[in-house]
């Protein structure tokens, strides 16, 4: 976690429960850019076994604030 904070294109990273155990926004150029930090920068990594890569293609809401609900809702 603490590697991946110190690069520049990485704007955001957070521990999961599911398929990933990390999950990290990386911000850059173009598809070469990506490839070329995912393989010299991500991969490298001690502690790295795979990545999967998800392209975003529209944002619906650009600023994530820190909203949670005020209860928790109500169990079906």
């Amino acid at each position: 976690m603490a590697a991946l904070c110190r690069h520049p294109e990485i704007s955001y990273v957070s521990t999961m429960l599911g398929r990933a155990d990390v999950f990290a926004r990386v911000l850059v150029q173009d598809d070469n850019e990506l490839w070329s930090f995912l393989q010299n920068q991500v991969r490298p990594l001690e502690g790295v076994l795979d990545t999967e890569t998800v392209l975003e293609v529209a944002v619906h809401e650009p600023w994530f604030n820190g909203r949670v609900p005020l209860s928790p809702a109500p169990a079906p």
